[in-house]
Order: structure tokens, then C-alpha cells, then sequence
């Protein structure tokens, strides 16, 4: 087996191009979504702008004062917890863990599957089309930042010189 046809059959390969498909799937939608919001704040932009304001002040002393309260009873109930972790830490089972763990693997096992399956048709799909023109992506250029912070690179070391051996007189 040939290493295209390898990649062909490659179910990780077929879950990254579902997910691919998917994301421009749902990115085409996104213009038409915010030219349809736009139109709406403009529309209504004028009729509700004075009533926002006055909203605004009323509610910025009540907002205020409920920060403070809630703040207090955040300190007040982080202080409880932390006196009672090592009780709290003593009722956790290992065994609902475990559960919850094949529960959530088994969920991540069908989005795969699903976007596996969708990644496939893709690609046979364009497989039977003609090829698609190749992307290039410009390699990341590093900000003086991370450049003064980067370790100079390992130089390579020569390597050693052989050693001839005189020719012999016959």
C-alpha cells in the first residue's frame, strides 16, 4: 500500500478534513449573519440609543453595589472551601471519575467517527474533481521580542576528517 493511499484511509485524516469542511461550512455563513446585524443596529440605532443611556446610569449604582456584596460573599465562601478541601477531597470517588471519563471518551469517539465520515466524502469528493491550486502560507515572522528571547540555534558541529593512508611502494 502506497503512502497516499495509507493517507487516504487515514481516519484522522478524513476527521481533520470533516472539521475543515465544517469550519468553512459555518465561516460562509458569517457575512450574510453580520450584514443582517448591521442593517438592525442601524435601524434601530436612533430609537433606542436616549433609553439605553438613562438605562445605563440607573443600573451602573445598582451594578456597583451588587459587586461589592457579591465580592463579600465570594471571600466569605472561598474561605469556607478552603477549610473544608481535605473533607470535600475524601467524598470524590475514583469510580464516578472513571465514569464520567468513558463517558465523555466515548461522546469524543462519535464527533471523530462524524467528522471522519464527513472528512471522507470530502476528499473523494474532491479526489474525483480536479486538483484544487496549492496554498502557500508565509512562515511566521518572529517579533524582536521573541527573537532577542530565542536560543541561538546549535551550530553544526564539522565532521571529522578521514584519514588517508599513504600509498605503498611495491
Amino acid at each position: 500500500m502506497t503512502l497516499a493511499e495509507k493517507i487516504k484511509e487515514s481516519r484522522a485524516v478524513y476527521a481533520g478534513a470533516g472539521a475543515v469542511d465544517l469550519a468553512v461550512e459555518k465561516l460562509r455563513e458569517v457575512p450574510e449573519a453580520a450584514a443582517k446585524v448591521r442593517a438592525e443596529l442601524t435601524e434601530n440605532y436612533g430609537k433606542y440609543r436616549e433609553t439605553v443611556t438613562e438605562n445605563v446610569d440607573e443600573l451602573r449604582g445598582e451594578v456597583n453595589e451588587r459587586v461589592a456584596k457579591a465580592r463579600t460573599t465570594v471571600t466569605v465562601r472561598v474561605d469556607e472551601l478552603k477549610a473544608n478541601v481535605t473533607k470535600y477531597q475524601e467524598r470524590t470517588e475514583a469510580s464516578a471519575l472513571q465514569g464520567y471519563v468513558a463517558t465523555l471518551s466515548t461522546k469524543l469517539n462519535e464527533v471523530i467517527d462524524d467528522l471522519a465520515e464527513r472528512g471522507k466524502t470530502v476528499i473523494n469528493k474532491e479526489a474525483d474533481e480536479e486538483p484544487a491550486p496549492a496554498v502557500v502560507v508565509p512562515p511566521k515572522q518572529a517579533t524582536p521580542v521573541e527573537a532577542a528571547e530565542a536560543k541561538p540555534a546549535a551550530k553544526p558541529k564539522p565532521a571529522p576528517a578521514k584519514k588517508t593512508q599513504p600509498a605503498k611502494k611495491g
